[in-house]
């Protein structure tokens, strides 16, 4: 298996990646790097209308949230609580 470069912009001492090599990183698509932008598990800097996820941020996401499945993560994340199961 070939490893992929990855290409990191420097912006002070913070390392930015595209969406689209943060992605290739993980081996997933690109609409779930939004979705972890979006919830706030990836945090990012925003270049004009690009999203650049920090590499700091990918690393301790990837610690944070290892032998756990992204995907429960997202749903329990973005799932709203019911009046119901708020008054339970």
């Amino acid at each position: 298996m070939a490893v992929q470069a990855v290409t990191i912009l420097n912006i002070g001492d913070e390392r930015l990646m595209s969406v689209q090599e943060a992605a290739e990183h993980l081996k997933c698509g690109r609409h779930l790097i939004y979705q972890l932008m979006d919830i706030g598990i990836l945090k990012y800097l925003k270049i004009g209308r690009e999203r650049r996820p920090k590499y700091s941020s990918l690393c301790k996401m990837l610690h944070d949230y290892e032998n756990q499945d992204i995907m429960e993560v997202l749903n329990l994340s973005s799932s709203p609580m019911t009046a119901s199961a708020a008054t339970d």
